[in-house]
């Protein structure tokens, strides 16, 4: 087993590796579409990094929430995200955005600052990006939290609680943070279909979320009966591979004349429209 002072070698190690990455933007961003479950077209994407080899950024995630290197992290993924979304207006496609932001991030007054003046700088964009609140570090002052939250609100962008159900104050959450969107974690979503006790919880959800006015996404969604059932349910929208798995073309969600829920659905529909394109003509011909 390592001792103590190879842990904190290998620890620093890693920081140092990791704020190189940071500083020299050796990270990407992927994009998964959020798709309204009744109109079955793309909301907006959520922005995903991922390393340089195209893997998950997931382990490099959780050592800067445990050592502090986050709010660099979070910062530079938002950048990231505005110099996107910037080029994709430029091609006459303008996308929203949702961007990650640590809990613990926004703890840090210069980080808050930092990212008020970013979007400041980049103020043709600001409504196009979406701040989803992580659950993976817990926020101590909750109402000083709110306070931030409003003013990047009043100041036209949305906010999300992400992986809403994840963590043991997700309902803390709810009560003290004044927010647009509710992100149902997709543990919630798994067993939908079958788990009487999952969908029971996943519909209190959505009722609590729209007697407050804030609209749900179900996170995780795999399958068209998953979809049907957060559909009569009442989640707004969905996330997931049914819809699309990430992607590094931004624009390409957004360009499609029509982004459905299955291949399936859209052929049925076909059919239908097609056979009473032929009824109608079989009946003006008998008239």
């Amino acid at each position: 087993y390592e001792s103590v002072a190879e842990l904190t070698k290998s620890t620093a190690e890693r920081m140092s590796q990791l704020r190189s990455v940071i500083n020299s933007n050796g990270f990407k961003l992927v994009f998964q579409p959020i798709v309204d479950l009744k109109t079955k077209r793309t909301s907006h994407v959520e922005a995903l990094s991922r390393l340089a080899d195209g893997s998950s950024a997931h382990e490099a995630l959780t050592l800067a929430e445990s050592t502090g290197v986050i709010e660099d992290f979070d910062l530079a993924v938002l950048k990231q995200a505005i110099e996107q979304v910037e080029q994709a207006n430029a091609n006459g496609v303008r996308p929203q955005v949702a961007v990650n932001i640590s809990g613990r991030s926004l703890q840090s007054n210069m980080f808050v600052q930092a990212v008020i003046d970013l979007l400041d700088i980049n103020s043709e964009v600001r409504q196009q990006i979406v701040l989803e609140i992580t659950e993976t570090s817990e926020i101590k002052d909750l109402n000083v939290v709110n306070e931030i939250v409003q003013e990047f609100r009043q100041r036209k962008n949305k906010v999300c609680i992400d992986d809403f159900g994840s963590g043991a104050a997700a309902f803390q959450y709810l009560r003290t943070l004044d927010v647009d969107v509710v992100k149902i974690d997709g543990s919630y979503i798994d067993n939908i279909l079958w788990a009487d006790r999952d969908r029971a919880l996943v519909l209190a959800i959505q009722r609590l979320c729209s007697e407050l006015g804030i609209q749900t996404v179900a996170e995780k969604v795999e399958m068209p009966d998953q979809a049907q059932v957060l559909r009569t349910i009442g989640v707004d929208k969905g996330q997931g591979w049914l819809f699309g798995k990430p992607e590094d073309n931004l624009e390409k969600f957004f360009r499609k004349k029509r982004d459905s829920i299955s291949q399936k659905e859209l052929m049925e529909e076909k059919l239908e429209s097609s056979s009473s394109t032929d009824q109608q003509a079989s009946e003006t011909a008998s008239a």
